[in-house]
């Protein structure tokens, strides 16, 4: 038989990336997000917006896989927040790859829009 009772194995929650040899635990390294986009922008109808986060991918901790980008647009501070969020979640999908949204007509009459970027890598 190829299974065993007496085959134990344990993994450490903080594996990978804690080194058993130290006493400290080592942390995984997690991505950073950076994020290019215009800190203003026209009030032109249909203007524009595009949030590129494309770079985050060359940070330390962004690993071998592709980055999983979440695009969060803040309820709080953020005009059309009902039309801006739902673009947002249209464009991204399961967001894994996807590191670069664009809006326009969805911020028709807003002057204000803030918004998050989360990446995670594959260990989340």
């Amino acid at each position: 038989s190829m299974c065993s009772d007496q085959l134990e194995r344990f993994v450490d929650a903080d594996f990978p990336c804690d080194r058993q040899d130290t006493e400290a635990v080592e942390l995984c390294t997690t991505p950073t997000a950076l994020v290019q986009a215009p800190t203003e922008i026209g009030e032109c109808p249909d203007t524009v917006l595009t949030l590129d986060a494309a770079a985050s991918a060359l940070t330390p901790g962004a690993g071998i896989k592709p980055l999983k980008f979440s695009f969060v647009a803040d309820a709080t501070r953020c005009d059309n927040y009902a039309e801006v969020s739902s673009a947002v979640a249209s464009a991204l999908g399961d967001g894994i790859g996807v590191d670069t949204i664009t809006l326009a007509s969805e911020l028709n009459g807003g002057s204000t829009f803030v918004f998050f970027v989360i990446v995670e890598n594959f260990l989340g």
